[in-house]
């Protein structure tokens, strides 16, 4: 396992105002190797996974992954919102 830590800048348009926000985090990189190439996931972060050829290509590879979520959160912000909890019923329960 190894330490990853990588920027992330977004630009936001609202109207004519750009929002430019810069983070830096740490992350662990769990990986290991499949059929010759590295294969790897952040383990803070569900969902983001990649692979490469090298560890060094992993790393790239993993912090484009994270990016792109991210820029997906940033797309899909909307105010804040309520949580509730939710009863779900599991088929396989008797």
């Amino acid at each position: 396992m190894g330490q990853l830590i990588f920027g992330v800048m977004f630009k936001k348009m609202n109207q004519s105002t750009i929002l430019e926000v810069k983070m830096k985090h740490t992350f662990t990189l769990e990986y290991w190797q499949d059929d010759g190439w590295y294969v790897g996931k952040i383990k803070e972060i569900p969902g983001v996974f990649s692979q490469g050829e090298t560890i060094e290509e992993l790393e790239e590879n993993i912090e484009d992954a994270y990016k792109l979520i991210m820029e997906d959160e940033i797309q899909i912000y909307h105010l804040p919102s309520q949580t509730k909890d939710i009863l779900v019923i599991d088929s396989h329960t008797l």
